[in-house]
C-alpha cells in the first residue's frame, strides 16, 4: 500500500536526542485512550466479535497501538494456525519484510497480548500496520498500527 514504508526506525536509548524525541512514537506508547468493545451487526446482535475504539478523536497518521505477543517462526505459526482454526480462533499476525529487513516470523497473541489483538479486520479500514524497529540491536521489529485517516470518537 502507498501509505506504508518497508520499515520505520525509531531512535534508540543510545541516540543523543533524548527521551522526548519525536521519533519514539511506539516506544512512548499510545497517546489516546482506547477501549475494547463488543461489535454488533446491523441488526443489533453481537455477531462481529470484539473491536477497539477511542473516546478521543485520533488524527490521521497517529500511532494507535502495538500488536504484542509471542514471536514465533512461520513454520510454528502454520502448525498453531491449524490448531487455532479448529478452535475457531486465531490471534496470529504476520511480521513480513523484504529487502535488507527480511523477517519471516509471526506474532501469536494467544497466551499474552494487549488490546491490539482485538483490532478487527475491515472492508473499510481506518488503521494500517507498520513494522517498527525500536532496538537496532534486535532484528525483531515491532508491529504498530497507525491511523489511516482521521478517526472520530
Amino acid at each position: 500500500p502507498p501509505h506504508t514504508v518497508e520499515s520505520v526506525y525509531e531512535c534508540t536509548l543510545t541516540s543523543p536526542c533524548g527521551q522526548r524525541c519525536q521519533n519514539r512514537l511506539v516506544q512512548q506508547g499510545p497517546r489516546f485512550r482506547l477501549e475494547v468493545f463488543r461489535c454488533s451487526g446491523g441488526d443489533g446482535r453481537f455477531t462481529k466479535g470484539w473491536g477497539v475504539r477511542s473516546p478521543d478523536p485520533v488524527p490521521k497518521g497517529s500511532f494507535v497501538c502495538e500488536y504484542i505477543g509471542e514471536y514465533i517462526s512461520d513454520d510454528e505459526a502454520e502448525s498453531r494456525g491449524i490448531r487455532y482454526d479448529k478452535q475457531k480462533m486465531s490471534r496470529l499476525m504476520d511480521v513480513v519484510g523484504d529487502g535488507k529487513d527480511a523477517v519471516r516470523m509471526c506474532i501469536d497473541a494467544t497466551k499474552y497480548s494487549n488490546l491490539g489483538r482485538f483490532l478487527n479486520h475491515s472492508c473499510d479500514p481506518n488503521c494500517f500496520k507498520q513494522r517498527v524497529f525500536c532496538d537496532h540491536h534486535s532484528r525483531l521489529p515491532r508491529v504498530a498500527f497507525f491511523a489511516l485517516r482521521d478517526i472520530a470518537p
